[in-house]
């Protein structure tokens, strides 16, 4: 029995000091959260056979934005690939490069003179001639700011642009690290064309949780960013009474709300990433268990369900719509969700091979 005793022993001590080593190893240092139970949306209407873009074609195409007016005879959508590059859809799914940012493009938006501004993860803020084809940067990654992953962007109505620093320490390939650690490192910036150079950037919120899509209001008296790993929306007033403060506007969503949109009726557009992660969430409150997960192999770390999902917002930021693809088959992991003139839904996605194109609907 004393054998039996001390083999035992021994076992339980070899465990302790590779749990030891395995957390002094940690590659972060992680906070305590809580997560709330996420709230019930209403019944949803299914994703699984609406039309794609350009399926097999593309790698990457994180945003997607109709094309300008002038486009509009030949061409559909504009979208950034993981390569690099900056490219067109056409009606009869033709593909053209326009431009190359030698980076990472992922939020798009049209300025006020038809312009595409691009939040490009590993450039910063860049600008697009659609007329010359010329590339200008107008933020670079760096800089006073320290700007590292430059994500999303929209353009109020004056021409100011709202754009998002996901993370300050933190770049697109250690996203899992960024989820388990649970700091706040996100950003969210105004970048105003018109004011004097040295003038034109100015910080507008901090302390954000991995700061991702962005969506000026319809009555341009706010503007709304994603908090992905807190599961909710955050507003920051530009205007009235408020101007100045933030508030919660979406919160305890489902999923990882990635890109946001304003879309017609004064409905907002959500895309979920993925769904929340039960064995995540439940790891949440234990900073030393967060930090043994991060230490382990990627592939033994929790793992984003393959899914497809898209949540409409009201103005007082409930949800009153719920586009699922469960399956994860058709489309999954989108990214961003853009409305068109015609009141199709346009869908990209940073990991599938295609855009979804979901008619207009009630």
């Amino acid at each position: 029995m004393r054998s039996v005793a001390l083999f035992v022993l021994a076992i339980v001590l070899c465990a302790l000091v590779f749990l030891t080593t395995l957390w002094l190893n940690a590659p972060i240092n992680a906070l305590a959260w809580h997560p709330e139970s996420p709230q019930q949306a209403p019944q949803t209407e299914s994703l699984q056979q609406i039309p794609v873009l350009a399926s097999g074609k593309l790698a990457g195409a994180e945003d997607v934005h109709p094309v300008r007016e002038a486009d509009r005879e030949q061409w559909l959508v504009y979208t950034g690939m993981a390569n690099g590059e900056i490219i067109r859809i056409a009606k009869d799914e033709r593909i053209e490069v326009l431009a190359d940012t030698g980076g990472h493009p992922l939020g798009l938006a049209l300025d006020t003179e038809d312009r595409l501004v691009i939040a490009d993860a590993e450039r910063g803020l860049l600008r697009l001639d659609l007329d010359t084809l010329a590339l200008e940067t107008l933020a670079p990654r760096g800089g006073p700011m320290q700007l590292n992953f430059v994500d999303d962007v929209d353009i109020a109505a004056n021409g100011v642009i709202y754009f998002s620093d996901a993370s300050s320490g933190r770049d697109m390939d250690e996203l899992q690290l960024e989820i388990l650690e649970a700091r706040p490192r996100g950003r969210l910036f105004a970048y105003d064309p018109a004011a004097a150079e040295g003038e034109r950037l100015s910080l507008l919120l901090d302390k954000l949780y991995f700061a991702n899509g962005v969506a000026v209001t319809a009555d341009q008296q706010s503007v709304l960013v994603n908090e992905t790993f807190r599961y909710r929306v955050t507003r920051y007033w530009l205007d009235g009474p408020k101007k100045g403060e933030s508030e919660v506007f979406a919160d305890r969503l489902p999923g990882f709300p990635d890109g946001i949109s304003r879309g017609s009726d004064g409905r907002y557009w959500v895309a979920l990433f993925a769904p929340r992660n039960s064995a995540l969430d439940n790891a949440h409150p234990y900073p030393v268990l967060k930090e043994l997960m991060a230490a382990l192999p990627e592939s033994l770390q929790p793992e984003a369900a393959r899914h497809g999902a898209v949540l409409g917002l009201n103005e007082e930021g409930d949800i009153i719509a719920s586009l699922q693809d469960p399956s994860g088959e058709h489309v999954w992991e989108i990214t961003s969700v853009e409305e068109a003139d015609d009141g199709t839904l346009y869908l990209g996605t940073l990991t599938g091979d295609r855009i979804g194109a979901l008619p207009a609907i009630d």
